[in-house]
């Protein structure tokens, strides 16, 4: 999933999508985008996914900013700054999210944040749909306050054709929700699930066989 995010990141940051399609469509653009390195990303989500993510973009050169109510320091990413949400969200050039969906966050990102934003963020969602205000989101861009969004999750999945992020096609890049869709991940989600199902019989095996013993040793003393 980390490794999605950042190469969402990255195309929006080189437009890269936008130039796949120009070229498609016979044109040769030459779309100048910005480089990534001294750049800020706020990143929502500090978990397994979060801080996977918060290493490649340190790698880049960026300043990440994290928002995490259960924020903890992690060796290694000493460099990382926590804030509470939406404070410092006008320093971001880019925004991404790789938290969990609560009943607190949800829509939390809507008009209100986006008018903190400075012209020019790019976002990026491999988390849950319902986080960002999909309305409010067609409009920030249609204003030009953000720049692109690449997102692999929506409030309604598929999106549906009603949608009007639809016709900002040329600024926002559409996933599928596959972001932890690997080869790898699926063997190891599978090899994680049949070592729980095994624990789970193996648990409740042991229990019906105490449970017989315990049985028998009552009829015995009667």
């Amino acid at each position: 999933v980390a490794d999605v995010a950042l190469g969402y990141l990255i195309g929006l940051a080189r437009e890269l999508f936008a130039i796949d399609r120009a070229a498609r469509e016979g044109e040769w653009e030459k779309r100048r985008g910005v480089s990534l390195g001294g750049k800020t990303a706020a990143l929502v989500g500090f978990g397994d996914i979060g801080r996977a993510l918060a290493r490649r973009l340190i790698a880049l050169g960026m300043k990440v900013v994290v928002y995490d109510p259960n924020y903890q320091p992690v060796p290694g990413l000493e460099s990382v700054e926590c804030a509470n949400w939406p404070n410092r969200l006008e320093e971001a050039d880019a925004l991404l999210f790789t938290c969990a969906l609560t009943a607190d966050n949800h829509h939390m990102l809507g008009p209100a944040e986006f008018a903190r934003v400075e012209p020019g963020l790019r976002i990026v969602n491999v988390s849950r749909g319902p986080l960002i205000n999909e309305a409010a989101l067609a409009c920030a861009l249609e204003q030009g306050r953000v720049h692109s969004a690449a997102l692999d999750v929506f409030e309604i999945e598929p999106l549906p054709e009603r949608s009007p992020l639809r016709a900002l096609s040329d600024r926002v890049v559409f996933g599928a929700h596959n972001a932890s869709n690997t080869e790898e991940a699926v063997e190891r989600a599978s090899l994680r699930a049949i070592d729980l199902l095994s624990g789970f019989l193996g648990s409740k095996a042991k229990a019906g066989v105490a449970a017989k013993e315990s049985a028998a040793a009552r009829e015995s003393a009667a």
